[in-house]
């Protein structure tokens, strides 16, 4: 820092160097441009989170949907529908029954 002295009254004023207020500038705006990154980088994993919160839940509705399926395919029922309908089978007569010991 330097001192000047002004002649009038004996005031004496200090005036810091112009390399320190320099320094004191781009660190400040070193800590300006490092916050904005840090905000930039702390949306963009907001929006990743977001955009895997929502295949979790359609992942998860398409398992649901996939067990309601399988426990409609594997209803008894619904395979004699599907065997009498569509592929014109029948039960079988006392005849066609063969029991093995």
């Amino acid at each position: 820092m330097q001192e000047n002295t002004w002649h009038g009254g004996g005031l004496s004023v200090v005036r810091p160097k112009v390399s320190s207020i320099l320094a004191t500038i781009v660190l400040l705006l070193a800590i300006g441009v490092f916050h904005v990154w840090l905000r930039i980088e702390v949306t963009q994993c907001d929006y990743a989170v977001s955009r895997l919160e929502q295949q979790v839940r359609a992942t998860e509705y398409e398992h649901k949907s996939l067990t309601v399926s399988v426990a409609r395919l594997t209803n008894p029922r619904h395979i004699e529908h599907i065997a009498t309908t569509r592929l014109g089978l029948t039960a079988p007569s006392t005849e066609q029954v063969i029991i093995v010991r």
